[in-house]
């Protein structure tokens, strides 16, 4: 379980309140500011976990799937699951359960080979195996199989295999890696080499063009068919801007870089040159690629107290237009977009039971 949720949060407001200082990286991208003329035009969909409290009702992650959009939710630093997974249709717009969720969160969404997952972020039951999901049918089924598999961050394919980024206990002395050949049947540890294993935790694994690397600690270690060997290090270059229990909330491979929000917009071509994107003042909380465009969703705090929550796109990957924005007392930690129809999953991390956590709003953008 995290052990730094009150300093994650106090850090947070440190950097809403002094206006989300740069990171000390240098960056070929100029900064973008975004969009101080805020249209109010949207629809509120009701969060399905009204039983849930606080930012356990959050909408950590969105997915547009067969014409569903299916949200995260729960709590697994408090221990408050969700229960059950839930999806919208986006034709009949009501909420339909599909299946039993023994986690404490639905924190992510993975689409592989056209199937849905999610990873057991934190099983509710022993420790001994981990779980993820898989949507079978209109019913996602549990598939406890990952050894050590305390948390399941992600699941990723690569070369027809599967790889889960995992976290262990503290006492765990093994690269926090799994990998199954048989799709997802059977899963073993992935060993390393080099560098220097900094943390219990691997966050986010990024398909980079033919590459696949995991982030452990500061360090970015590269898989070689066999073992995961270290390849760089982003020590006082990686930078938290808002941070919510993961490291790294969303990536992207894009016009061949990968692109990666921890409330900055980081990218990189090469692992060693790790840079920034600057959107002035603004938390980048999510982002994802549809029809050939990068899109980033940001959250900039105003001073009456609200959060003007902008969604950006860019064609290149360097230049940035805003095409949607919402003033709300909320920021959005999360979006889908369906052609025109845009959702944002409403969240925060204070400790304050807005119940407008977990509301999804519904506007649209230009095609």
């Amino acid at each position: 379980m995290s052990r730094y949720r009150p300093f994650l949060i106090l850090f947070a407001f440190f950097l809403l309140l002094t206006g989300c200082n740069n990171p000390s990286v240098q960056s070929e991208s100029s900064t973008e500011e975004v969009s101080q003329e805020p249209k109010i035009e949207y629809e509120i969909i009701q969060s399905p976990y009204p039983h849930l409290s606080n930012n356990a009702r959050n909408v950590w992650d969105m997915c547009i799937f067969k014409g569903s959009l299916y949200i995260g939710a729960g709590d697994y630093d408090l221990n408050l699951s969700p229960s059950a997974a839930y999806r919208y249709d986006l034709a009949d717009k009501k909420w339909y359960t599909c299946g039993a969720i023994p986690d404490e969160q639905i924190h992510r969404f993975c689409v592989i080979n056209e199937e849905l997952y999610i990873p057991g972020c934190d099983p509710t039951g022993d420790w001994s195996l981990g779980n993820f999901y898989k949507l079978e049918g209109n019913s996602f089924v549990t598939h406890r199989v990952i050894p050590q598999g305390i948390h399941c961050f992600d699941l990723v394919e690569h070369e027809n295999k599967l790889f889960a980024a995992l976290g262990y206990t503290t006492g765990s002395t093994d690269f926090p890696v799994a990998v199954s050949d048989d799709g997802g049947k059977s899963f073993k540890n992935v060993k390393h080499s080099g560098g220097k294993k900094s943390d219990v935790r691997v966050y986010k694994l990024f398909c980079h063009g033919d590459e696949l690397y995991a982030l452990n600690g500061m360090e970015i270690y590269r898989y070689d068919g066999e073992k995961f060997i270290f390849e760089a290090s982003w020590k006082n270059r990686f930078v938290a801007g808002y941070p919510y229990y993961t490291r790294i909330s969303e990536s992207a491979y894009f016009k061949g870089r990968t692109y990666f929000s921890t409330g900055y917009l980081f990218h990189f071509e090469n692992p060693d040159n790790l840079q920034y994107t600057v959107f002035e003042n603004a938390i980048v909380t999510d982002l994802a690629v549809y029809d050939d465009r990068l899109y980033v969703l940001c959250a900039k705090a105003l001073e009456n107290g609200n959060y003007l929550i902008c969604l950006t796109v860019s064609e290149d990957g360097k230049s940035f237009e805003t095409v949607k924005a919402i003033e709300y007392g909320l920021p959005a930690l999360s979006f889908a977009k369906n052609g025109r129809d845009l959702y944002l999953g409403i969240g925060d991390i204070s400790t304050t039971d807005d119940a407008r956590k977990g509301e999804i709003l519904k506007t649209e953008v230009p095609e």
